[in-house]
């Protein structure tokens, strides 16, 4: 419920306004800078997040979808992962009743 939930409203809101937003300039400052390892959002370093998460972004971004949702589709599908890692190792470690 949670993935449904979260893939369905990944195009609500402004990405401009947002967390989103930095992740996607830095983004697009790596693609326009040719700087693949050291990310920056308006010349600032951005070293809080590994490169990982602004290169799936770059990637995405140029898929052509709109820029709202390809800039959070990395970070949707990571999410789900993650919901789904957490499932398998929960049936794994534990009875099905837990």
């Amino acid at each position: 419920m949670t993935a449904v939930l979260h893939i369905a409203t990944v195009g609500w809101g402004d990405l401009y306004i947002e967390t989103d937003g930095q992740y996607a300039g830095a983004a697009r400052e790596m693609l326009e800078s040719g700087q693949w390892l050291t990310p920056t959002n308006d010349g600032i370093p951005r070293l809080q997040k590994p490169p990982l998460l602004y290169w799936a972004a770059l990637a995405s971004s140029l898929t052509g979808a709109d820029p709202h949702l390809a800039y959070r589709i990395p970070v949707v599908l990571a999410a789900a992962l993650s919901l789904w890692v957490t499932y398998l190792a929960a049936r794994r470690f534990f009875n099905p009743r837990v």
